[in-house]
C-alpha cells in the first residue's frame, strides 16, 4: 500500500514533567505542577518519504540542562509550521490521546495559533477497533507482525542525558524516535485496509467530515430545515454534527 504525501506520520519524545507530590512513586497525588511537559524531539515522514528528525538541540541557542532549563518554543513552532500544517492528515500511535494533545498544550503555553488539520488517524485506536490482541502497544504490535520491536535504551536516564548535552545519548534518542515512526508507518499500512473496507453491519451514519463510522444519534436533538425535521447525528472521533437524510415522519405529523 502506498501512502500519499498529504499524510504525515509522527512521534514525539518529551521531557518528564516536575511536580510536588504526596503519596509514593506508584500512587502519587500531585499537589502542584512545577515544570510542565516539554517536547524534546519529533520524528516524522510524509507518506512513504524519508523519516526526518528535529530536536531542541538542533536549534541555535540551545541551552542544555534539566527540564526546567530547556525551552521548546522553537521546536513547537517548527512542528506546527513544518509538520502539521503541511499535511491534511496526521497519524501516530496513541497520537490522539498523547502526541497531539501535548503539541496543543505547548502551543497554548507559548501563545501560538493552533495547527490546521483536517483528519487524524490513531493506530492504537484502529488496532483496538478491528483486531483482538493481548496488547496494542507499538512495540508489541510491530514485533508480532514482523517489523521488529522498539529500540532498547537506558530509560529515563537517556532523556535526561540527552537534554544535558550528552551527544551519545542524543544519537540514541534520535534513532529510537525514528524507529518508532518507521514501525508506526508499517503497522498503519496493515490496518488501513480494515478501516477503508469494513463497514459496520448495523448501518451507522457515516460522518460527513472525517468519513468515519464512530457516530451516533443525538437523542432529542433535531434539525429543522425546508421540508421537515431531521434527526441530528454526531461523530465521536472528530466532534462534527449534521442532519440525517430522512425526515422524521412522526414529528411532522404532530406539527
Amino acid at each position: 500500500m502506498e501512502l500519499g504525501r498529504e499524510m504525515v506520520i509522527y512521534d514525539l519524545e518529551t521531557a518528564p514533567w516536575l511536580a510536588w507530590c504526596y503519596g509514593n512513586q506508584y500512587e502519587p497525588v500531585v499537589a502542584k505542577e512545577v515544570v510542565p511537559t516539554k517536547i524534546i524531539s519529533i520524528a516524522y515522514c510524509f507518506g512513504d518519504g524519508p523519516v526526518r528528525f528535529k530536536s531542541i538541540w538542533n536549534f541555535p541557542g540551545f541551552k542544555s540542562g534539566f527540564p526546567e532549563k530547556i525551552d521548546d518554543k522553537k521546536l513547537v513552532t517548527f512542528i506546527r509550521d513544518e509538520v502539521l500544517n503541511k499535511a491534511s492528515t496526521a497519524v501516530g500511535h496513541n497520537s490522539d490521546g498523547f502526541d497531539l494533545k501535548t503539541i496543543n498544550e505547548r502551543i497554548k503555553f507559548h501563545n501560538l495559533t493552533p495547527p490546521n488539520l483536517n483528519k487524524t488517524y490513531d493506530t492504537l485506536k484502529m488496532y483496538r477497533k478491528y483486531l483482538k490482541n493481548p496488547s496494542n502497544k507499538l512495540g508489541y504490535l510491530s514485533d508480532k507482525y514482523g517489523y521488529g520491536g522498539k529500540l532498547p535504551h537506558e530509560g529515563v536516564s537517556m532523556f535526561i542525558k540527552a537534554m544535558s548535552g550528552d551527544v551519545k545519548q542524543q544519537k540514541v534518542l534520535e534513532k529510537y524516535n525514528r524507529i518508532d515512526v518507521e514501525r508506526t508507518r508499517s503497522i498503519l499500512k496493515d490496518i488501513l485496509p480494515f478501516e477503508q473496507r469494513l463497514k459496520p453491519v448495523w448501518g451507522k451514519e457515516q460522518c460527513q467530515k472525517c468519513q468515519g463510522y464512530n457516530t451516533r444519534k443525538r437523542g432529542q436533538d433535531y434539525f429543522k430545515k425546508l421540508g421537515g425535521i431531521y434527526q441530528t447525528f454526531s461523530c465521536t472521533d472528530c466532534g462534527a454534527r449534521w442532519p440525517g437524510n430522512r425526515v422524521i415522519e412522526k414529528l411532522i405529523q404532530q406539527m
